[in-house]
């Protein structure tokens, strides 16, 4: 089928070859854009259909296989739209109303004389630009549907601007913007054009684009929208003229997010512009794609040194020993390998940077986008004068190892034996002085216990449990040496705990309270929002040295050896707890111990 304006192909099925002839050449004659096809018979019209597409078909109606309603029924199966003209001979009322059920375009006698092609050739073209009309303005709608479609689907809002500034046409992007429909928002004003004139030089812009003075308003805005809240959205107008009407053409598109991203990207940039620490990426192909200035000032490299360069050659240059550079190219390896941006690896290293060895710990943190990892961060820090300190802090703690035990062994001996002497020398004397002497040893040795348990344990844990505080006080109490008149507990949880550690924090809360409060005192172990307490009803702790209580050697019982609450507190910090004394309720001591997560009971 030709376009609008160009050529008509027509094709002409009639059985009489005659008439066939005659009328193709009065047609072409008639109007030179007609080109005629000629068919004997309806199944070779029906070839010339498939073959050529014409723009029309004119058919005779009495024909020796079939007639032209039938014909016409057959082509409007696969060519409903198609003009056909039924030019006819002999022809009635009842054929013409039967041609025309059948969706016949025309219906013409065959007469004598020329006169009649011209006729025909003048209803042939007019149905032809007819049926091209329909067929145009069809097209249009469906362009005009596919564009509102696409319009509709555009994550943008984009909205048409009246001369007054009111929205006309609005998109579903924008009207989902607003928190409404597309027919509440149009007709309406929104106030963007008034903030892009509180923020623009000229005095009235949106008249200047529609009056042409500007190819268009761009720019980025960040406000309170009516309806949507704060954001912020670059936007675009371009002048629309519509007839007579000038309008406007509106897109925005909201970078609330993207800003906050930049400026998070900006932030992230100049810490790590500023920060001590080595930070660089490697990229998939195992080159640097990043380095910060520390990083490069470590190695004493420029930018050009380090960027697109490999990442084990830069490594190798300053490895200590090759298996350094293994170990490291291993670790990244297995970052991009098995990616966990929560769960950074880890590796130590020694360097060689200008004839000196220093200690960087580095950490792996891959960058994953859909599920793989494109990038890996390492951040690099100087622990050589941490290792130091460890090493010697090691050292150390071995030589306080060496000392507790000597301590465990040649004090407790002797301790034992002068005892023990004294025992006997009781049997032969009953000097007062000998009761004296044992309380001392007595309390020597408590206080070596006290030094040793400070010294070997310290805020130190060992494997964390489930422990009932209920059952756990129970224990404690009884594994109390005291006459003391009893002990209270209400309902307590289960928190998790180093057991023997929880052991010597009650045990010697329990002691300190039958010490100072002696044998008629009574102890309650409660339950608090946060922890635990355990109080007593006896003499209390003085306003003044509350403070004090928990320092080493201090004490206010002058048999104690001041290290019994020092201890309690080590384990409540080496828990990560906290504990405090206050007055108890009856006038006593209340220490509490807080910080503590309770486990829910299945």
């Amino acid at each position: 089928m030709t376009e609008s304006g160009g050529t008509v192909d027509v094709v002409h099925v009639d059985d009489d070859q005659h008439v066939r002839e005659l009328t193709a050449t009065y047609l072409e004659r008639e109007d030179e854009r007609i080109t005629v096809h000629t068919a004997a018979t309806a199944e070779e019209g029906r070839t010339l259909l498939d073959r050529i597409d014409p723009d029309c078909v004119i058919s005779d109606y009495e024909m020796s296989e079939t007639d032209g309603i039938e014909f016409l029924r057959t082509v409007r199966e696969s060519h409903p739209d198609l003009p056909f003209i039924l030019f006819t001979g002999k022809g009635n009322e009842s054929v013409a109303s039967e041609a025309i059920a059948a969706g016949v375009t025309d219906y013409l006698q065959k007469g004598s004389g020329g006169d009649q092609y011209a006729v025909l050739a003048n209803r042939l073209m007019n149905a032809v630009e007819a049926s091209r009309s329909r067929a145009a303005l069809a097209e249009r709608n469906r362009d005009l549907r596919r564009y509102k479609r696409m319009i509709n689907a555009m994550q943008e809002a984009a909205w048409i601007y009246d001369a007054e500034g009111q929205f006309e046409v609005v998109n579903e992007s924008l009207a989902a913007w607003y928190d409404t429909t597309r027919e509440a928002l149009e007709g309406t004003e929104g106030n963007l054009l008034a903030l892009i004139r509180e923020e623009s030089e000229a005095e009235r812009p949106f008249r200047e684009l529609l009056d042409g003075e500007r190819e268009r308003l761009h720019g980025r805005i960040e406000s309170n929208f009516p309806g949507h809240g704060h954001a912020v959205i670059d936007y675009r107008l371009y002048p629309l003229t519509d007839g007579e009407e000038r309008k406007a053409v509106g897109v925005a598109r909201d970078v609330t997010e993207a800003q906050h991203r930049e400026e998070r990207l900006r932030r992230y940039k100049t810490i790590l512009e500023t920060i001590d620490d080595a930070a660089f990426v490697v990229d998939e192909t195992r080159r640097v794609s990043y380095a910060n200035p520390a990083a490069m000032e470590n190695v004493s490299l420029s930018p050009g040194e380090v960027l697109g360069e490999p990442i084990e050659a830069l490594v190798d240059r300053y490895a200590a020993t090759t298996e350094e550079t293994e170990r490291f190219v291993q670790t990244l390896n297995s970052a991009f390998a098995e990616p966990s941006p929560d769960e950074p690896t880890e590796v130590t290293l020694t360097l060689s940077v200008q004839g000196t060895e220093v200690t960087f710990e580095y950490r792996f943190a891959p960058i994953v986008e859909g599920g793989t990892a494109s990038a890996v961060v390492v951040t690099g820090r100087d622990v050589t004068e941490r290792k130091e300190r460890e090493r010697r802090l090691n050292e150390q703690n071995e030589r306080l190892e060496e000392f507790a035990s000597v301590v465990s062994h040649d004090l407790r001996n002797p301790l034992h034996v002068a005892a023990t002497h004294l025992e006997l020398a009781r049997e032969e004397s009953d000097s007062d002085h000998i009761g004296d002497a044992l309380d001392a040893i007595e309390r020597s040795q408590a206080l070596v216990d006290d030094l040793l348990t400070l010294a070997r344990e310290g805020d130190q844990l060992d494997e964390l449990e489930s422990v009932d505080l209920q059952e756990i006080a129970d224990e404690c109490w009884c594994a109390v040496e005291t006459d003391a008149e009893r002990l209270e507990t209400g309902e307590l949880p289960s928190v998790r705990a180093d057991p023997g550690r929880l052991r010597q924090l009650f045990e010697n809360l329990f002691r300190n309270a039958v010490e100072h409060g002696g044998s008629g005192v009574a102890v309650t172990v409660g339950r608090l929002p946060d922890g635990f307490y355990v109080e007593d009803d006896g003499v209390g702790v003085p306003e003044d040295k509350t403070e004090q209580i928990f320092e080493p050697g201090f004490s206010t019982d002058p048999d104690g050896t001041g290290f019994g609450l020092r201890i309690v507190q080590e384990i409540a910090n080496a828990h990560g707890w906290s504990v405090t004394v206050t007055d108890g309720t009856d006038g006593g001591a209340r220490f509490e111990i807080r910080g503590v997560e309770p486990l829910v009971r299945q």
